[in-house]
């Protein structure tokens, strides 16, 4: 089967031997074209923010990884 979206398996649900039922999640699939990120942000800073504006993110679990988007 092929998946309607490009992704990435996040988190597989079943391991082979297991039961499964009809409508029953097998794994967590996660796409990868477009993401997005809710994050806190200093009302201070709001009047500097503006839709379309570059944006480049980071993660303490993985700090070397730097996403970059709009």
């Amino acid at each position: 089967m092929l998946s309607p979206i490009d992704g990435r398996v996040e988190v597989q649900i079943v391991a082979v031997g297991d039961y499964v039922k009809v409508g029953d999640p097998l794994f967590r699939l996660v796409g990868t074209t477009q993401l997005a990120r809710a994050s806190a942000f200093p009302e201070k800073r709001r009047a500097r923010a503006q839709q379309g504006q570059r944006v480049r993110l980071s993660s303490p679990l993985v700090p070397a990884r730097l996403s970059k988007g709009r």
